[in-house]
């Protein structure tokens, strides 16, 4: 574990301002993340945000498994592997549900989705019991940062919480596996 305790009172005022479709940063078990509901009002602020076109998807972040049922076709012909590696540092690309909006697939018939393991952000999810949208904490063509002293100070006019509290443990991206088709395709990093 990578931080001492949790201040929950903290956590429940994130989860009261999420529930508000509010956006923030929030550590994951990888980088900072850029968080809100999965809902479009939510996925119009981060775009808006980051100033990224949208061509460009976002990910996906789930409280558990049963969720994929929601956002994905046939997932579970990927059971073992998701199994393996969830909870964890893997961004798993799916066939997406044709009810995902395609706002957050940027058109693509396919979703990314994550199931951290990362005590901090998974009670937020688990509080809420919903997914969460998640990116990267940068603007459009600029690498992410990995300390939040190095944030933008124009981000700070979009933001309604930064969460300092605590680090993100792994300090990179997590890998990107994509399971959409018969054959893997290992898009970023490794398992």
């Amino acid at each position: 574990m990578c931080y001492e305790k949790l201040d929950l009172l903290f956590l429940d005022e994130i989860v009261k301002k999420l529930r508000q479709n509010k956006i923030g940063i929030f550590p994951c078990d990888t980088i900072y993340g850029i968080i809100g509901l999965l809902n479009e009002p939510v996925l119009e602020k981060i775009y808006e945000l980051k100033k990224r076109p949208k061509n460009n998807p976002f990910l996906v972040l789930i409280p558990n498994i049963t969720f994929l049922d929601k956002l994905t076709e046939n997932w579970s012909k990927n059971f073992d592997l998701t199994a393996k590696h969830w909870p964890g540092p893997v961004t798993f690309i799916f066939k997406k549900n044709q009810q995902v909006s395609n706002l957050l697939t940027a058109n693509k018939p396919t979703i990314g989705i994550r199931l951290p393991q990362f005590e901090p952000l998974n009670y937020i999810l688990n509080q809420l019991n919903a997914p969460l949208i998640s990116t990267s904490v940068n603007f459009a063509k600029e690498m992410p940062i990995h300390s939040l002293s190095n944030l933008a100070p124009a981000m700070h006019d979009y933001l309604d919480f930064i969460y300092f509290e605590i680090a993100p443990c792994l300090m990179k991206e997590s890998a990107i596996i994509d399971i959409s088709d018969s054959e893997m395709k290992i898009i970023r990093g490794s398992i």
